[in-house]
């Protein structure tokens, strides 16, 4: 049987002599409300050790019925011990195309095939105090994989954003919910944020080590948010009405201000991981870029989609 055309990406990733792997579907079903479908994958070769990495994705080929391939990128959402198996998350946000349509109808036993490459996992870094996380629906499996990846002891604040609120269907840490109506839910009322506030293994309000805190921001605000996150300490308390705030181009005296506010020394720093559409990508990275030589101690941002064409 002749192989179908991959165009010019395929042609890229022939060039560059990719790992191509055939997999079969073993199980599939929905998830997060069923806003999402996991799909438990085998393959005939074993798999890369790369796709083991936080936040890897693997490229999948799916047929449009003309005799040509597409791919699409997906992250490894999680794997099983023996790494026999890979898990996949489908975000369902249209019913039309080549992988929506795959992902809508697909049953155990079928098969599909996947190239690895160009994958860019979470790159863990020691000198970091802290993990801040900010995703929308595309870039919630690979949240959740980095989020899930970090030892407890690790801080970890994510923003999560897009159409729908995920943040219920984050990862718990040892712990009890809570939600400080007082004090972390003000710190960022003026963006819009909503939704329950996650803290486990972590004094509510302030930033002991270790615990994870999930908060959903509007689309439009959560660059912005992303940014204060970073600056105050991880979605600590503002000032109150009438106090002096941050200035939107934050200055070096802003800066230090707003960390001696979320109870932090000058020495807070946090590595920051990004993913989802580009336009909002490109407002994170023009937002945290200049904070690169104080509270950012590394920045990974990544565009996984864009709103203004079609793939």
């Amino acid at each position: 049987m002749a192989s179908a055309n991959r165009g010019f990406q395929g042609a890229v990733i022939r060039m560059f002599r990719a790992p191509e792997l055939r997999l079969r579907v073993l199980a599939a079903a929905l998830e997060c409300g069923g806003l999402m479908k996991r799909i438990t994958f085998t393959s005939v070769d074993p798999f890369p050790d790369e796709l083991f990495l936080p936040a890897a994705w693997i490229r999948l080929w799916f047929s449009t019925g003309d005799g040509r391939e597409v791919q699409r990128a997906y992250t490894v959402a999680s794997y099983s011990q023996e790494r026999h198996t890979v898990d996949v998350s489908f975000y369902l946000h249209q019913t039309t195309g080549p992988a929506a349509s795959w992902a809508l109808h697909v049953r155990a036993g079928a098969e599909i095939r996947a190239s690895v490459f160009g994958s860019r996992a979470f790159r863990p870094l020691a000198e970091a105090h802290g993990v801040a996380l900010l995703g929308d629906e595309t870039a919630f499996p690979a949240v959740r994989a980095i989020a899930a990846s970090l030892p407890e002891t690790t801080t970890v604040r994510v923003i999560l954003t897009g159409t729908h609120d995920l943040s219920a269907f984050m990862p718990q840490r040892r712990g009890r919910d809570e939600r400080d109506d007082d004090g972390m839910d003000a710190g960022l009322s003026d963006t819009g944020a909503t939704g329950s506030l996650v803290t486990g293994g972590l004094a509510t309000g302030s930033l002991a080590a270790g615990g994870l805190t999930t908060r959903y921001v509007p689309v439009a605000k959560a660059a912005r948010a992303f940014e204060r996150m970073v600056l105050r300490g991880a979605l600590a308390t503002e000032p109150q009405r009438g106090a002096e705030s941050v200035d939107e181009r934050h200055t070096e005296h802003d800066t230090r201000a707003a960390r001696r506010l979320a109870g932090r020394g000058d020495d807070m720093r946090w590595l920051c991981w990004a993913a989802g559409e580009s336009s909002m990508m490109r407002a994170v990275r023009s937002a945290l870029r200049h904070h690169e030589d104080d509270a950012v101690a590394s920045l990974q941002v990544q565009g996984y989609w864009s709103a203004r064409r079609l793939f």
